[in-house]
């Protein structure tokens, strides 16, 4: 199942990339810094004041439930997870263990990397390695690679990962 939401998920980022365009630099570099600060709170300084973070209670559906009906019996249920993370598999799959990363933290840098290209076709006829393209796409796979690499090794803060 976590493979289909997978699927899923890129679809949305890829149907939202495709479908909005931010209207200069501006926007998209504010886009960003908002998500960064948003980010650091949600995940990292919320167990300070919420004893959990908010951003992982949210994406892994909570814990476990169950129900007791009226007749005595308990249903048990997992969580409901929404396609709304991709699961990267850290080492082996069959262990189960696996990080997380927000559809937010694809589509919102995709906006900046779409504008980058089209920076470059307006001014050179082509998104280009050597433009803005390359530079936006350089700086994005540097700090994704940073980002899953700190992932897959457990550095973390405040236990969160």
């Amino acid at each position: 199942l976590s493979r289909l939401q997978d699927v899923l998920g890129a679809a949305v980022c890829a149907t939202f990339v495709r479908t909005v365009q931010l209207p200069s630099l501006e926007v998209g570099v504010q886009l960003l810094g908002l998500m960064f600060l948003y980010d650091i709170f949600m995940v990292f300084l919320s167990p300070l004041f919420f004893h959990k973070s908010v951003m992982m209670s949210v994406a892994t559906a909570g814990q476990p439930s169950h129900t007791v009906l009226a007749d005595g019996t308990c249903e048990r249920y997992d969580g409901e997870r929404m396609p709304m993370l991709l699961m990267i598999p850290r080492g082996d799959p069959s262990r189960g263990d696996y990080a997380m990363l927000g559809l937010g933290d694809i589509v919102v840098p995709g906006l900046l990397l779409t504008f980058a290209a089209r920076c470059d076709l307006s001014l050179r006829g082509a998104a280009s390695p050597l433009g803005y393209w390359g530079a936006a796409s350089a700086g994005y796979l540097a700090g994704l690679s940073c980002a899953l690499a700190a992932n897959m090794y457990h550095l973390t803060i405040n236990g969160v990962q």
